[in-house]
């Protein structure tokens, strides 16, 4: 299966009928079956429905404002370390079903698709229990990735790692912090309602199409 990062700011403009079919026959070149989008806006997809492609999840976006001095979790939550990343995957396989499981590679996109970002650990010593990735471009915060090891689910470690990303941005003048996940996913949909997130009026949907 094959990844497409296929948001226009990937495509370098908004993509094409063209520009999309270039892709599709060099994957089918190099041997893939099916192909996976990233999540779009819905102005960003008509080329790939044109493709082919069909709606295969849709996402919601949640919204919180930053207030002045949010406080962190009194949480065993450091930073990561490069001899923490094998343990960061498997937590990241294990927390996601494909094809929403990242490799090394997208963990360093994910901390790369913003000017200023960091990567939290949960766990005592070389323990990982869960990890979060977030970031900032300007006023606005993003949580770009929050993963938590099933046994260690529904015990915390997920708010706090958010409430440690919260902390964070308020301490550099954030006002608001953006999350997204499945529409499916009511337990992280619950978990960040609960934490004071609201739905946003954007949706982003991912699609899909076999080669």
């Amino acid at each position: 299966m094959a990844y497409i990062a296929g948001s226009a700011e990937n495509f370098h403009q908004m993509p094409s009928p063209s520009a999309v079919a270039g892709v599709l026959d060099r994957l089918r070149m190099e041997g893939y079956a099916r192909v996976v989008t990233s999540a779009m806006r819905p102005q960003e997809i008509p080329a790939f429905l044109a493709a082919g492609f069909e709606e295969r999840e849709r996402l919601i976006v949640l919204e919180r404002p930053i207030r002045r001095n949010e406080r962190a979790p009194a949480a065993e939550i450091r930073r990561c370390r490069r001899a923490d990343m094998d343990e960061v995957l498997r937590v990241d396989h294990a927390a996601f079903t494909r094809p929403w499981q990242l490799d090394g590679m997208g963990i360093r996109e994910a901390l790369h698709a913003t000017p200023h970002s960091r990567l939290r650990i949960a766990g005592k010593n070389d323990e990982v229990r869960g990890y979060a990735v977030c970031g900032r471009a300007g006023r606005t915060g993003y949580l770009q990735r929050l993963a938590v090891d099933p046994p260690w689910q529904s015990r915390g470690i997920g708010r706090a790692l958010i409430a440690d990303a919260v902390a964070w941005l308020s301490r550099r003048w954030v006002a608001g912090i953006l999350v997204n996940t499945q529409e499916t996913n009511r337990r992280a949909v619950d978990v960040y309602l609960s934490l004071g997130f609201r739905p946003s009026p954007s949706r982003l949907i991912v699609l899909e199409r076999e080669l």
